[in-house]
């Protein structure tokens, strides 16, 4: 995932465009930009020696009597030549294919695609498919091995860009500036970096948002927006990779679990030396014999190294089978919606190398180590099996202690983090979508991809939900044009009648459109007003264009209502779409729902408006909800021959139970933590920290999160809002300030606990275990004085003590990874541990007035970690009792 380029001819020199800052129009996807804006950089431009543009998409095709829904991709004329990729069948497309719109029904299907789909037919170049109700000549077949250039997209087909009208019926957009929605590429030329190019763009890319300012779309908008648009900037990113989400949301965890393998890798390194070293103990005499003979050091090292790199390899050998065999066992766990992302579990031939060179280095450095001690042996004394010579010495024995000090610390480190991880995932199966999941079948359906328009869209889903819903044993039925957790969102900033925006207020409310029969069918209660009917039909037209027109009723979520109009009832207010000045409220609210979850598990609740669809002007892709008091598997056989009746060549996708939607949603949760989030919006969440300059002395206990250089912190900070606004308070007034109730200190993707095992009671308005207090240091409810120090002349180890033995972690080991923390404290203390307890058994004058000790020793090396361990807990019960740990005894006093 992280280290895969494209199968494309020099995929270095490839770079992606993308528009940084806040963009007013509509935007269908990440590292987007318009299709005239991408036009313009084609012809204007001297870094790059081609570029060419894509756009992800679903059609219907239907051949040989069957209809299926497919992945395909919109491509310019140039995305084959430019990526350099080739076909073994026919051929690609050419610049010329991408001249007029709508007038090259052309396609080129990928090599798996030809593979399943048409059984590697050689006759397929030339045969006519129908996308979508258009007629398609196959021109080609794609190399073999390229799936196209986002990591979680694999297409299936590949289109014309020009033939975007036909693919996606609703919408058109190639001549609109406002609508982003291509990935635009370039190659650069050679010599040519990415910040050269970068540079060269920007004077054209300023004078682009210059003219598009000026345009009428810019008639409503305000001051701040035209400023915001005015400070885009034209990035330049690499390419050789591809354009993928996912890699970026798998990096963090990736890597977290790379660092834990690593771990891991350390600690059988170490136990795998000290076992080096105590068989090397029981050699001293063949050791001592060779050297005795006249064998060089350097030739007996060397042959210790040559049996420390034999166990090397085969514990290589042995991890890339078990990597193998575990990577298809996660595999199997995944949903079936991921079985679209290009993910191998074969190790391709890097990932060999790397295993290869981490087996040789380690042979190197652990083996490196044992065998330098074992080859200083003193000859006389081992010769005659003395005791201190068996031993393997003092050094031997520190060189032992250190490796056990270093295992025990580790394991206990992976211990601490293994026990959170499972915490998070019991957190995480008890998140719930806030409605009731069993007994609920849900499918997908795009009229419009089979030329419908969008009357007939609202008149086929009218009909399906009737016979649906006449079924034995269904209790509801109902539509919506995003589907819950399916990781899509439709969000619109809102003027809301009575509300007065403040100049950067985040107005921007998550959309649905729906069907009567909705809330029914998920089970969630209208608390107040009414649900949709099919009379709700009526529009509120508030312009000249033939869009300019919105639906006369609305309903909204609790939160919604809560957010503007707190104990006042929302009903028979009325908002509208959009947040420029003068927008109309002409959309009455008719009811209010419970609360529910919208795109994932994970997320708070967003505020939430619901429109009726049959009053809408884009009626396409649907989500069919059916409630049934069978067992829902037993209606998809039904629900298909439904569909069938009423469009036998519309296909029906996406099946699932609600159960195993959540379920899916979950196994990719864990897939991604625990760094979807924490990328998003960085490490730290901060929620109202104390509103004040500080004094230059202070020290905050919160970690990151403190002000410096007498800086004001705003409000909440929750993250950029979409559309580039950020929420911001107003600085506290008075002598006392005040922040927002305590949450949590650190959070990435999960909420994870900051203790394996809660201890003491919940916490209460002042804070609580691994919560930030709320209010400043030696107030009510605010953290202890300790944690807040005036930072003096106080040296800093001191203040570390002071601060461990208050019970409380340093304000600047607040912010340090716990992990490295507590790696140190434990090698510390075990290294103690292990120097006191074992220092009288291992001293030379021990060793000379009892032989029998060897044995004794020899045992010790052999099993190491448990005399760690009860040394360890020895020393810790001494510590609390106030007295020193009592010294090891020798193996003599303690027979009984």
């Amino acid at each position: 995932v992280l280290l895969r380029r494209l199968p494309v001819q020099e995929p270095e020199r490839i770079a992606l465009l993308t528009m940084v800052g806040s963009h007013y129009g509509n935007n269908w996807g990440g590292n987007a930009i318009s299709y005239p804006l991408y036009e313009d950089l084609t012809r204007n431009n001297q870094v790059f020696s081609g570029m060419f543009c894509r756009f992800p998409t679903s059609v219907s095709l239907s051949f040989g009597g069957q209809t299926e829904r497919v992945s395909a991709e919109l491509v310019s004329g140039t995305y084959f030549p430019v990526l350099g990729v080739g076909a073994v069948l026919g051929r690609t497309f050419t610049p010329e294919e991408d001249q007029t719109p709508g007038g090259h029904p052309l396609v080129v299907l990928s090599h798996a695609y030809w593979r399943t789909r048409f059984a590697a037919d050689p006759s397929v170049v030339g045969k006519t498919l129908i996308l979508n109700g258009h007629n398609m000549t196959v021109l080609g077949v794609a190399a073999a091995g390229f799936d196209g250039v986002q990591l979680e997209f694999v297409p299936q087909v590949f289109v014309p860009m020009m033939m975007k009208a036909q693919m996606t019926p609703l919408w058109d957009a190639l001549k609109d500036r406002r609508s982003r929605f291509v990935n635009a590429f370039g190659r650069l030329k050679p010599g040519v970096t990415l910040a050269q190019a970068k540079a060269s763009l920007q004077p054209f890319f300023k004078g682009v948002l210059e003219m598009e300012v000026e345009e009428a779309a810019f008639r409503n908008a305000s001051v701040e927006a035209r400023e915001a648009f005015l400070r885009n900037v034209l990035d330049v990113l690499p390419g050789g990779q591809g354009r993928s989400y996912l890699r970026r949301q798998l990096e963090t965890p990736l890597l977290l679990l790379m660092g834990l393998t690593g771990g891991v890798l350390l600690i059988a390194c170490a136990n795998v030396a000290n076992l080096l070293i105590a068989r090397a103990a029981a050699r001293d005499k063949e050791i001592a014999v060779r050297l005795a003979l006249g064998a060089t050091r350097r030739r007996i090292v060397r042959l210790l190294l040559v049996e420390s790199l034999v166990l090397a390899v085969l514990g290589a050998i042995a991890g890339a089978g078990m990597a193998y065999a575990t990577d298809r066992m996660v595999f199997g766990l995944l949903p079936p919606d991921a079985a679209s992302l290009k993910l191998s579990p074969a190790p391709d031939l890097r990932i060999l190398l790397f295993t290869a060179a981490v087996a040789i280095v380690t042979a190197l450095v652990f083996g490196l180590a044992p065998a330098l001690q074992s080859t200083r042996p003193d000859l006389a004394p081992t010769l005659k099996d003395q005791a201190g010579a068996l031993a393997g010495g003092a050094r031997q024995a520190r060189f032992r202690k250190a490796l056990v000090a270093a295992q025990v610390a580790l394991s206990l480190l992976l211990l601490v983090g293994a026990g959170l991880f499972v915490r998070s995932l019991m957190n995480l199966r008890r998140l719930g979508p806030g409605f009731p999941t069993e007994r609920l079948l849900a499918f997908n359906l795009d009229p419009s991809l089979n030329a419908y328009k969008v009357d007939q869209s609202k008149a086929f889903y009218k009909q399906l939900t009737e016979e649906l819903g006449g079924l034995p044993g269904v209790k509801a039925v109902g539509a919506a044009s995003v589907g819950i957790l399916q990781d899509n969102e439709w969000d619109s900033g809102v003027t809301v009648e009575g509300h007065l925006r403040a100049p950067q207020e985040n107005t921007q409310a998550y959309m649905n459109s729906i069907g009567p029969g909705y809330f029914a069918a998920l089970d969630v209660p209208v608390v107040a007003g009414r649900d949709f009917t099919v009379q709700d039909t009526a529009q509120v037209k508030h312009g000249s264009g033939d869009d300019d027109f919105t639906p006369r009723v609305v309903i909204v979520n609790e939160k919604f209502a809560r957010r503007f109009f707190g104990e006042a009832s929302p009903l028979g207010r009325h908002v509208g779409f959009g947040s420029d000045p003068g927008t109309p409220t002409d959309m009455e609210i008719v009811g209010v729902i419970k609360d529910i979850k919208y795109t994932t598990l994970r997320d708070e609740i967003p505020i939430q408006m619901f429109i009726p669809y049959l009053a809408s002007r884009f009626v396409g892709d649907m989500t069919v909800y059916v409630r049934t008091t069978l067992a829902p598997e037993a209606l998809v056989s039904l629900a298909r021959d439904r569909v069938r009746k009423l469009d036998p060549h519309l296909p029906l996708y996406g099946v699932r139970t609600m159960e195993q939607r959540v379920t899916d949603r979950r196994a990719l949760r864990v897939l991604r933590a625990p760094g979807h989030r924490a990328r998003e919006r960085g490490p730290l969440r901060r929620h109202g920290l104390q509103r004040r300059s500080p004094h230059p002395g202070d020290r905050n206990p919160h970690g990151p999160g403190r002000v410096r250089g007498g800086r004001r912190l705003a409000g909440p900070a929750r993250g950029p809002a979409p559309g580039g606004n950020r929420p911001r308070g107003r600085p506290s007034r008075g002598p006392r300030p005040r922040a927002v109730r305590a949450e949590p200190a650190l959070r990435g993707a999960l909420r994870r606990p900051l203790h394996p095992r809660p201890r003491g009671p919940e916490p209460g308005p002042g804070g609580g275990p691994g919560r930030l207090h709320s209010r400043p240091a030696g107030q009510p409810g605010g953290s202890h004085p300790r944690a807040a120090l005036r930072i003096g002349p106080q040296p800093r180890a001191a203040r570390i003590r002071s601060w461990a033995s208050a019970g409380r972690a340093s304000p600047r080991a607040s912010a340090l990874p716990f992990g490295l923390i507590l790696l140190f404290q434990v090698f510390r203390r075990t290294s103690i541990t292990l120097s006191r307890g074992c220092s009288r058994t291992n001293s030379p004058s021990s060793v000379s007035r009892n032989t029998r000790q060897a044995a004794s020793s020899m045992a010790w090396a052999s099993g190491s970690s448990g005399g760690a361990v009860l040394a360890t807990s020895r020393a810790t019960r001494s510590a609390r009792a106030g007295s020193p740990p009592a010294p090891a005894t020798s193996s003599r006093a303690r027979r009984p």
